[in-house]
């Protein structure tokens, strides 16, 4: 049909995948793309890893009345992963020289996380 979008597809290694069948259908769909992860380090485990540790941290403690609420909750632990990013990369960078600086920025990190978690 005109008009159609591709399809992208993303799978693990699993020969399932590539089967003479899969192939076969994939060759009479040209709009299928699939794409497969890389053996031994899946980019899909971090993707994964990250979504679990969302759960434990956010969700499963989390009564949220408002899908706005949760939306927010949400955002908030993406930019504290970010402010921990930032803060490694500081303390990579500076290293011990400026402790008063880690410490303070360390102890920050733990009250905006402790307040997410509330």
């Amino acid at each position: 049909m005109r008009g159609e979008k591709d399809v992208h597809v993303i799978c693990d290694n699993l020969s399932a995948h590539r089967t003479e069948e899969i192939t076969e259908w994939l060759s009479n769909h040209k709009r299928f793309h699939l794409h497969f992860s890389p053996t031994h380090a899946s980019w899909l485990n971090q993707v994964e890893l990250w979504f679990g540790i969302l759960g434990k941290k956010v969700l499963e403690r989390g009564e949220f009345r408002y899908t706005e609420e949760l939306a927010q909750k949400i955002m908030k632990f993406i930019e504290l992963q970010q402010d921990r990013k930032t803060l490694q990369k500081d303390i990579q960078e500076k290293g011990t020289d400026s402790l008063t600086y880690i410490t303070d920025e360390i102890n920050g990190l733990r009250t905006k996380t402790l307040h997410l978690l509330r």
